[in-house]
Parts: structure tokens; C-alpha cells; sequence
């Protein structure tokens, strides 16, 4: 939990498009790839990869929120101060927000192409990429 506090959202963005790109997910869809990958295992891989990235930055991005706030409720003023607090965190984070919301959208969607490379996998040889 202490390493989630020192990190901001935008480190922590950084960090996810740098793991993503480690494992090119980039050029998943990329014809000279796929053409090199016939039975589509590397495919199957970067995709496993890519979906475990994800869901550990969207814990983590989650949890820098939560614990943000957690702060913001936990500190020693009024009322008042404290919801106006909060509404500007939240206001200010917004923009940050919409990641989260990115990395919503990226889950399905690799969870719907892996599905798709597993039956053109179990249907090799029947198709020219």
C-alpha cells in the first residue's frame, strides 16, 4: 500500500503503457507478425500478458484513488473543509479517471480477440493471413 501512495496516476499510467509495450501488444494485429505466428501461440501470450497488466494497473490505479480519498476523509478538519476537499480531488482526478475507464474498455476487448485467436488456432491451416 505504501508504494501505491508514492506513486501518482499519471506514474502509474506510465508504468502500464511501458509494461504494454514490453510485450508489444501494440502490434498484436500487426499482418508480419501474425503471419510469423501460426499457430498463433505468441499471439495467445501477448494477450495473456497484456490482460495481466491490466488488471494489476487497474488495482493499482483503483487503489491510489481509494487510498487518496481515505486520506482526504482522515485528516484532522471540519466538515465543511472536508467535503470541499474531496469534491476538488475529485474534479482534479477526472482526467485521471478516464484511464481507469480506458483500462475498463481494453478487458473486454482482449478478452473478445483472445477468443477469436483460440478458434482461428483450432483452425489452422484454413485461412491466409
Amino acid at each position: 500500500m505504501d508504494e501505491v501512495k508514492r506513486q501518482s496516476s499519471l506514474t502509474i499510467v506510465r508504468d502500464c503503457d511501458r509494461e504494454l509495450d514490453a510485450v508489444n501488444l501494440g502490434r498484436l494485429l500487426d499482418s508480419d507478425r501474425l503471419r510469423t505466428d501460426e499457430s498463433f501461440e505468441e499471439t495467445l501470450a501477448m494477450i495473456q500478458q497484456a490482460k495481466a497488466i491490466i488488471s494489476k494497473y487497474r488495482a493499482l490505479m483503483s487503489n491510489h484513488f481509494d487510498q487518496s480519498r481515505k486520506e482526504i476523509r482522515n485528516l484532522n478538519i471540519n466538515a465543511s473543509a472536508r467535503t470541499a476537499l474531496l469534491n476538488g480531488y475529485d474534479t482534479s482526478v477526472a482526467p485521471a479517471r478516464l484511464v481507469d475507464t480506458q483500462l475498463d474498455l481494453q478487458s473486454p476487448t482482449l478478452a473478445a480477440l483472445e477468443k477469436i485467436f483460440a478458434l482461428l488456432r483450432a483452425k489452422t491451416g484454413d485461412y491466409v493471413v
